[in-house]
């Protein structure tokens, strides 16, 4: 029997719960997950955690008991447990998002953000939560050294949740690691000296190491913490301009210098839904799936069904719009090689669109590479039925 000893003390502790109850928990996984999310409400994490992982004695399968059990294990700082639960939830579930969300979570954590990736792409598929999606995917694509990617992804976060201080903050060391470092100071100036506001210090001290103010950084260390860690930190803060690039991202983002932190696990194994079908012991994607290149596409089946789209100018007079493309392609490089332009046609207004893009976060990505070009861009969705034709001369009178 595990822990037999914790197990018997969480069970006293129960608040609330009759000998009848204790009696009839210790078998049935739905009770233990129950007493469990209790204990969890009682600040007992760690009772929690019996509880859950006697459930899954019990069911090893039961997906509430994994699920809770992955949470746990993320508040408790134990990510290859949380990693090896959430794997189980997402191979009993396949086609729960939020089981490959809660698994990507753990796995960018373990500094895997290739996999993190895939999992999302697929949660996103499956219609999973956009700013849990988005978060995460944020802080994998800053791991690969994909900054632009990342701040896209972490304004699509904000754009559900304006005020989160956690992707504030993920966006803040983003701006910073891409050299925008007065951005990022600014962005986290809207906490002020709210009470979470020292948590925001310790980031904005990695936002002043990061601009090479290293004073400044030591100055808000040595006011946060015990003098021992404070001159281990503004050891930590000297050391981040010799990084490179990844490392840095690293760095920063878990507090630690690379070489001090353990090395990735082996690949987790979780099965895709489509493999599923045709061979039920399928692995995990190792990669992230990549956007179709744009292609022409007949406008009937452009009207077939909502797109995502880049708007890049919106003008009466159509006549004008490739002129206006050429000029755009000319400003923008390599940011717009291998895009098709589109005219979606609404009442006397023509606006020219690139795409259409496999998703919200692929248009994302392309906006914040045209906008380090300067070009101006948007995000366009069309809804079903939407007049798009591809441009071509002649076509848009």
């Amino acid at each position: 029997m595990r822990r037999p000893l914790l197990l018997a003390s969480a069970l006293l502790v129960a608040a609330g719960a009759t000998a009848q109850e204790r009696h009839a928990t210790i078998r049935d996984p739905v009770r233990l997950v129950a007493m469990g999310d209790r204990m969890e409400r009682q600040g007992d994490p760690l009772a929690a955690t019996v509880f859950y992982e006697r459930a899954l004695d019990f069911s090893p399968a039961y997906a509430p008991a994994l699920r809770a059990a992955g949470a746990n294990a993320l508040r408790r700082g134990d990510v290859a447990a949380a990693s090896r639960h959430y794997a189980a939830w997402a191979n009993a579930e396949p086609r729960n998002p939020d089981a490959l969300i809660g698994l990507a979570s753990s796995l960018v954590l373990e500094r895997r953000p290739r996999e993190a990736l895939a999992l999302l792409g697929r949660a996103a598929d499956l219609g999973g939560d956009k700013g849990r999606i988005s978060a995460e995917r944020g802080i994998a694509l800053d791991l690969e050294g994909d900054t632009a990617g990342a701040q896209a992804a972490y304004a699509a976060a904000l754009e559900t949740a304006p005020s989160d201080p956690v992707v504030t903050q993920r966006m803040a060391l983003s701006l910073a690691l891409a050299g925008q470092n007065g951005a990022a100071v600014t962005l986290l100036q809207r906490f002020g000296a709210e009470p979470e506001a020292a948590e925001v210090r310790r980031t904005l001290a990695l936002v002043h190491a990061l601009g090479g103010r290293f004073e400044d950084a030591a100055g808000i260390a040595a006011s946060l913490m015990p003098l021992d860690e404070a001159r281990r930190m503004q050891a930590f803060y000297a050391q981040l301009p010799r990084l490179n690039p990844r490392d840095r991202a690293l760095a920063v983002h878990f507090g630690k210098s690379p070489g001090t932190l353990p090395p990735p696990a082996a690949p987790v194994q979780v099965a895709t839904a489509a493999a599923l079908v045709a061979a039920p012991a399928a692995t995990a994607v190792a990669a992230m799936p990549t956007a179709p290149s744009p292609r022409p596409l007949s406008p009937q089946l452009l009207k077939a069904r909502p797109r995502v789209w880049v708007q890049l100018v919106s003008m009466a007079d159509a006549a004008k719009l490739p002129s206006e493309w050429r000029r755009i392609r000319g400003t923008a490089g390599v940011a717009a090689e291998g895009q098709l332009a589109y005219v979606q046609r609404a009442g006397a207004v023509h606006r020219l669109l690139v795409g259409p893009f496999a998703g919200e976060w692929a248009a994302r990505r392309m906006i914040a590479s045209l906008r380090a070009k300067r070009v101006p861009a948007v995000l366009n969705r069309t809804p079903a039925g939407a007049d798009v034709v591809a441009l071509e001369e002649g076509s848009v009178g």
